[in-house]
């Protein structure tokens, strides 16, 4: 993974919305894409909970996994934990909200003119 994450890592989809084990826990997914247009997953973890101490200890562990090189950009939903984490673990990455979210977000705000 650090091999495809040195080659692939600049920008990098973080997202916890899955919920498919009978516990209800966040299964977080670090994915980006290769040269070939493939899903690249470059770490993942079961989390207990969604809080900004939670997201900053597993992007610290993801730091350190990747040789402590930061991707350049990444992009998640519009949590505020994450984003808070981010900030404060990858202070020089880009931080922006993925397109699906996006577009979401404009069919809740923008109702008919979508």
């Amino acid at each position: 993974m650090r091999m495809d994450y040195h080659f692939f890592g600049d920008s990098v989809s973080f997202d916890t919305t899955y919920r498919t084990n009978k516990e209800y826990r966040p299964l977080a997914l670090f994915v980006g894409f290769n040269n070939h247009h493939q899903l690249t997953v470059f770490g993942a973890a079961l989390l207990y909970d969604e809080t900004t101490a939670t997201f900053e200890w597993l992007f610290n562990q993801f730091l350190e996994c990747m040789g402590g090189v930061s991707p350049l950009s990444i992009f998640t939903d519009q949590a505020a934990a994450i984003a808070a984490s981010i900030r404060s673990v990858f202070p020089s990455s880009f931080h922006g909200l993925c397109s699906w979210h996006i577009s979401q977000n404009a069919v809740v705000n923008l109702g008919s003119l979508c």
